[in-house]
């Protein structure tokens, strides 16, 4: 019987032996899961950081594109106007010349009936 109480003995403390390690390993893998969940969420806060940081440049460089190209739109505009107003204003004195042309062949038209009647005495 000696033999089976240092067996059961031998046994008790291999047991315990291994207990321990399992708890001291499991305590050891708790914490390295907690470092890297706590790495995990780290990099992906940062991860997210970056993604806002893209989203707002883009938006941002949208914006700006729509300004320079609202801003190209309004030049284009007044441009345009600038150039109808000058065919207006030449379209105007070129109608005033003809208006001018027409009344002055009219005036010499009527001095030469004029004429014609005061040297033909009618």
């Amino acid at each position: 019987m000696p033999d089976d109480d240092a067996f059961a003995a031998e046994v008790i403390r291999t047991v315990a032996n291994l207990t321990k390690r399992f708890e001291q390993n499991a305590t050891h893998a708790d914490e390295e899961r907690r470092s890297m969940i706590e790495s995990v969420n780290g990099t992906v806060e940062a991860m997210r950081k970056d993604v806002y940081r893209a989203i707002v440049s883009l938006q941002l460089n949208a914006s700006q594109h729509r300004d320079e190209h609202s801003a190209e739109r309004h030049e284009r505009a007044a441009d345009a106007v600038e150039r109808i107003n000058r065919k207006l204003i030449m379209n105007l004195w070129m109608g005033a010349l003809t208006i001018l042309v027409v009344i002055n062949l009219l005036l010499i038209g009527f001095i030469a009936v004029q004429f014609a009647q005061v040297i033909y005495g009618r």
